[in-house]
């Protein structure tokens, strides 16, 4: 493609161009060890280097075209076209849209953003569209998939260029519905700037990636932003239940709906409510009224604890407003197929007649809901074993507040490693018992050798016990200092229990 032909100039925000305006934009690249002979180079100011340092490293490779936003770094040549843009993610972004044909465009894109329920409510939509005969793309946490291929991932939203890609991928081979974690990173950094979302959905707000943004506020705002972004023939969902959920929206062009619990009066003041009917271990029964209509209808799933109905009212609300022929009646029927996400309230049964649950939960109100859910479901618990920790080089000021919450919650807290990165693990368990109240100091064991400490939970749990294991869920790896080694807490607990038979 040519960068006279682009119909999105004006949203690049070119500031100056020397060179062709005919120039060859069909091989976007913002990595200089991709960049081939004819590739467009994008500099871009990442956190650990500057694309603007390897301008002339693309050149050498071969890049005839490069999109910058310093002019300090012109090139003093005729030979290639140089365009200067105001911000050079934002241009990636729209530029490789346009290359990869609009993929967008061309598909059903959901969006759904939040700081807890991304993953599954992303998963619970591709299940019940897949339902209906469906082949559906899906982008997150966990990787990406084109129906059921499944592709490694790095990133919760991918860089746009590869997003682009992705999604040019999934249109060429039968795809009609995309749905997409997005995170606040991805917002911020520009990543799904290029793309056309039908469906926008908002799950909840709480502490979390305070280490990217200066402040909550900001942190809000990010959010935010992806609601704006979106145009007037878009759908907004969003969370009545959430603080933040009218202020996700109130700027948004997009038609917006939301959904809820009951809360007593009238069923609730959200458009779609939801009513606990049954909660156990084993799954959840609850009502579903479309408010200002007798629209009803009865959802039996698997998925476990309050925060879980809300996740299936998030994904039910998406289609039952955004897509054609998501009735009530459906989705309510469907209800009772749809499975738990991978690390997501995961149970094991234990030897000991107790129970492993293994969990994502990494934020402090992610944590509060998880071991909350355990405790008010099932009466005859005796006790609750938390095994946690706090990744390193992330926001440290969750710490103190996890620690407090589990130590409050739970019987028995033992606290250890979840990913240290490049801090001191004993360090992180310092400023996360620094939350634990002096009362609870006796009901908790640190351990920073995380396999030691599971199995150290495991071998202190008996009939009707519950060991939470919290903070890494799917992941199957474990990050100290730059090193990446394979560890799995599901595989950690099956392990241990071959061994006591």
């Amino acid at each position: 493609m040519e960068l006279s032909k682009l119909t999105r100039q004006r949203e690049i925000g070119i500031r100056a161009i020397y060179g062709s305006q005919n120039a060859d934009l069909s091989d976007p690249q913002y990595d200089s060890r991709k960049v081939k002979p004819n590739s467009t180079f994008f500099a871009i100011r990442g956190f650990a280097a500057d694309g603007h340092h390897f301008i002339t490293t693309a050149i050498e490779k071969g890049a005839t075209t490069i999109v910058l936003e310093d002019e300090a770094f012109l090139q003093q040549t005729s030979e290639i076209t140089q365009i200067v843009v105001t911000n050079s993610r934002r241009a990636l972004a729209i530029i490789s849209e346009e290359v990869f044909g609009s993929p967008s465009s061309n598909l059903r894109l959901i969006g759904v953003t939040g700081t807890n329920g991304k993953t599954t409510t992303t998963n619970l939509i591709k299940q019940l569209c897949e339902l209906t005969g469906e082949k559906v793309g899906l982008v997150g946490t966990l990787g990406s998939w084109i129906g059921t291929r499944f592709i490694e991932g790095t990133h919760t939203t991918p860089e746009s260029r590869d997003l682009s890609e992705l999604l040019a991928t999934m249109v060429q081979e039968g795809v009609t519905t995309c749905v997409m974690e997005v995170s606040s990173h991805a917002v911020v950094l520009e990543r799904t700037s290029g793309l056309k979302f039908d469906i926008g959905v908002f799950t909840n707000i709480t502490q979390d990636h305070l280490d990217f943004h200066k402040d909550f506020q900001d942190y809000a705002k990010a959010k935010q932003k992806f609601f704006t972004s979106l145009d007037s023939t878009a759908i907004a969902i969003t969370n009545a239940d959430d603080p933040y959920g009218s202020f996700m929206v109130e700027d948004s062009e997009a038609t917006s709906y939301s959904y809820g619990l009951h809360d007593g009066s009238a069923f609730g003041h959200a458009d779609i409510t939801a009513d606990i009917q049954q909660m156990t271990l084993h799954g959840s029964t609850f009502d579903v009224r479309k408010r200002y209509n007798d629209e009803k209808a009865e959802f039996s799933t698997k998925l476990v604890g309050t925060f879980n109905v809300l996740n299936v009212l998030a994904a039910a609300s998406a289609l039952y407003f955004g897509a054609k022929g998501f009735s009530l009646d459906m989705l309510g029927a469907k209800a009772g197929l749809l499975e738990p996400v991978r690390g997501r309230f995961e149970q094991i049964t234990l030897p000991s007649g107790g129970l492993g649950i293994i969990d994502y939960a990494h934020t402090p109100d992610a944590l509060e809901n998880l071991i909350k859910a355990v405790a008010t479901i099932d009466k005859d618990i005796r006790r609750i074993i938390t095994v946690f920790g706090c990744g390193g080089d992330r926001d440290r000021t969750k710490r103190p507040l996890m620690g407090k919450i589990a130590a409050e919650l739970s019987h028995i807290t033992i606290v250890t490693s979840d990913n240290p990165r490049n801090e001191d693990p004993h360090l992180i368990i310092e400023e996360i018992c620094a939350g634990i109240p002096k009362e609870k100091i006796t009901a908790t064991t640190t351990e920073p050798d995380r396999k030691k400490a599971i199995e150290h939970a495991l071998s202190l749990s008996g009939q009707n016990d519950v060991v939470l294991i919290a903070g890494k869920g799917h992941e199957d790896y474990q990050i100290v200092g730059n090193t990446k080694s394979h560890f799995d807490d599901k595989e950690i607990v099956l392990n241990w229990i071959k061994q006591q038979v």
